[in-house]
């Protein structure tokens, strides 16, 4: 469904800014 389908995207938004975040950490 659209729901499944938006919390699939978010989850994924989600994991990619995670990941951004500790490369940002991990450069300070």
């Amino acid at each position: 469904t659209g729901s499944e389908f938006t919390s699939v995207r978010q989850h994924a938004f989600i994991k990619e800014h995670s990941v951004g975040h500790l490369l940002i950490l991990s450069w300070l």
